[in-house]
């Protein structure tokens, strides 16, 4: 263990099912074949905060993109990390931390990056 924290500072998601949302469509389980996961770790390296807001919302944003409802998953990834940018940008993740802004698009830097490596493992 590399530093000690008094509390846990990493959040993570796991999505079974993860489908494009639909309002007019109540939520079906999809066929094994069909269905398509999503799993993410998130490191909290300077607090909890933007840890905890990727695991609770970058699935979701992933799968209210345009290229999501396409199959264009690269894409979906793409968009949906310059989307979960803005949302912060916008102000919709705020918290008290003057750093706060600044440390949160290095982490979502950092992810986008490592799925992006990750990409061609998925092809």
């Amino acid at each position: 263990m590399q530093g000690w924290r008094i509390s846990m500072e990493d959040a993570h998601a796991a999505v079974l099912d993860l489908q494009a949302e639909d309002a007019d469509k109540e939520f079906t389980a999809a066929s094994v074949e069909d269905r398509l996961s999503f799993f993410g770790v998130y490191d909290g390296h300077g607090g909890d905060k933007v840890a905890l807001f990727a695991g609770e919302n970058i699935h979701k944003i992933l799968a209210k993109q345009e290229a999501f409802k396409k199959k264009d998953f690269e894409q979906a990834l793409k968009d949906g990390f310059l989307a979960t940018d803005r949302a912060i940008l916008n102000g919709e993740f705020v918290y008290a931390e003057k750093i706060a802004v600044a440390h949160c698009l290095g982490q979502i830097q950092s992810t986008r990056k490592k799925f992006r490596d990750a990409l061609p493992l998925l092809a």
